[in-house]
């Protein structure tokens, strides 16, 4: 797993997922380690409390959130 920016993430193929920063999320690493037990690659996002833009890529307001290639957002 690595940490992108938003642009490279809107850019990139494969699963983005979008994770909780700045806060202990159970969720958020929860998603993660799925991912990594599985050895899933994937690139994750930061969100932030006030991060309008990744929001609005996403159409969520909570994390985490699984993006594949041009499949809609899932999330829950």
């Amino acid at each position: 797993m690595r940490f992108v920016t938003l642009d490279e993430a809107r850019s990139a193929r494969g699963l983005r997922l979008i994770v909780t920063a700045g806060v202990p999320s159970p969720w958020s690493e929860t998603a993660k380690s799925c991912f990594d037990v599985k050895g899933i690659d994937y690139v994750a996002v930061r969100l932030t409390p006030r991060d309008a833009d990744t929001r609005g890529w996403t159409n969520r307001h909570n994390a985490p959130v699984a993006m594949y290639d041009d499949e809609p957002p899932r999330s829950g």
